[in-house]
């Protein structure tokens, strides 16, 4: 038996259906929603969910169940799973679908997601009503006494006896996978697996063909240049506008989603860039739809991106099939990525406004789209939740 232990999460309905389609008849599959109802994403009645938060005596039932020869496939790692496998015995295979959130945000306090300003605005700002971060990031980072420091070092204690039960790790950026095994005692093998969007890249490549530019929010006869993907400090836009505001002319617009996050970070956002930009900032603040979003994106000539992490793919991924420049760290675990399934973009260091104004190379451009319809093509993730399925 296989038993999928999910988060409520937007990226999961698509791929429970995928999952069914792929099983062969043998594989025998349950889909357990760790959150209790009702559910932000998931369909409440789909009649292939089993609602059994961890807590519940249905979940130990279901998990208790588990024995030699069966598999149990944790999508979403955060800290009551890690509590929970922590404590859990049995035969049966462990697995780890990686989420970038669940490692760096969770399971691995002191990775470095915020670069120099970003992060001296976080210890300046920790009293702010910032309910994400205060939780997630200020609080654990920057406000610790000793006794908190204690508790996570029992915290990694437990953690580490918990990684150390997972003999398979599911992701797509190798890379990544190798960072994690230096940064904990995991000893899982690799498996090549990732998530579809609801909207394949086919058919994201094929729709953003068809859109027509002049129905864009944005001055399409200007150069627009997108920084950031959301209003969340560890996009470190503050250190983004810092190395940008004396590279850009008066002509050149600085476009900055911040359609979600933290209100509070997304206002300090707002003031710097508006002192830094002028009227050449543009917010995006409306929440859209995705076409309406792929719009804006096609609008764009280019993003700048100052994560550390290999966060934001679906962004980069869509903007590279519109045929768009990108310039990350060359640190950025993305980075490494794309340069070794021959990917080109730029780097920070390469970054210029005459570069940003020049148009990519067209046998270049087509390149980039080819390998990413191919990897991510939705026949593709089909295969991959099939390996998944029937992994031996």
């Amino acid at each position: 038996m296989l038993l999928h232990l999910l988060p409520d999460d937007k990226f999961i309905t698509t791929f429970c259906r995928m999952a069914t389609e792929v099983a062969l008849a043998n594989v025998h599959q349950l889909f357990v929603v760790r959150d209790a109802k009702p559910y932000k994403y998931l369909p409440e009645d789909a009649p292939y969910l089993i609602n059994a938060p961890f807590d519940s005596p249905e979940f130990t039932e279901l998990t208790g169940k588990m024995g030699k020869g069966d598999r149990i496939i944790i999508h979403f790692l955060h800290p009551a799973a890690i509590a929970w496998l922590e404590n859990f015995e049995t035969e049966a295979s462990i697995e780890w679908v990686f989420w970038s959130g669940d490692f760096y945000t969770w399971a691995y306090y002191n990775f470095q997601e915020y670069d120099a300003l970003t992060d001296a605005y976080l210890k300046a700002w920790y009293n702010s009503p910032l309910s994400r971060f205060k939780a997630l990031h200020w609080y654990r980072k920057y406000k610790r006494s000793q006794k908190e420091k204690a508790d996570e070092r029992e915290f990694n204690k437990k953690r580490d006896k918990a990684i150390s039960k997972i003999s398979v790790f599911h992701h797509y950026v190798r890379e990544e996978y190798d960072l994690v095994c230096k940064m904990i005692p995991l000893k899982a093998r690799f498996n090549h697996f990732c998530y579809t969007q609801d909207m394949s890249f086919d058919d994201i490549y094929t729709q953003s063909q068809k859109l027509e530019s002049n129905n864009s929010p944005l001055n399409v006869d200007e150069t627009n240049l997108m920084v950031g993907h959301s209003g969340y400090a560890y996009v470190n836009h503050l250190d983004s506008i810092d190395f940008l505001k004396d590279k850009l002319s008066p002509n050149v617009n600085v476009v900055v989603p911040l359609s979600y996050g933290d209100k509070a970070y997304i206002d300090h956002v707002t003031e710097v860039s508006g002192g830094a930009f002028g009227t050449r900032f543009v917010p995006i603040t409306k929440y859209m739809s995705f076409e309406e979003y792929l719009i804006v994106l096609k609008s764009c000539d280019a993003l700048f991106l100052s994560l550390n992490t290999a966060k934001a793919m679906g962004n980069l991924h869509t903007l590279l099939l519109l045929g768009k420049r990108i310039f990350i760290k060359r640190e950025m675990l993305a980075y490494a990525y794309f340069e070794r399934i021959g990917i080109k973009v730029n780097t920070h260091e390469e970054f210029s406004e005459e570069l940003l104004r020049q148009p990519e190379k067209e046998d270049v451009v087509q390149n980039n789209i080819d390998i990413i319809l191919d990897i991510h093509s939705l026949a593709k993730h089909y295969k991959y939740t099939n390996n998944l399925v029937n992994l031996s």
